[in-house]
């Protein structure tokens, strides 16, 4: 349970850097995370999010 909260936690950040800030990376490296490519996040979504187009500018 802990690990989905951590994620949902780092996908609302990620949002929200890259909508106020106008780049993500600067949240991964404040907390010095691996750099993340577009096409990997891309992927994840499609994986998980039954609908993701929907999901993500709804969630």
């Amino acid at each position: 349970m802990l690990g989905l909260e951590k994620s949902i936690t780092l996908s609302f950040n990620t949002a929200i850097y890259e909508l106020m800030y106008g780049d993500c990376n600067l949240l991964f490296d404040e907390f010095e995370i691996e750099n993340i490519t577009e096409n990997e996040i891309l992927e994840v979504i499609n994986k998980v999010l039954k609908n993701p187009t929907i999901q993500v500018i709804t969630g």
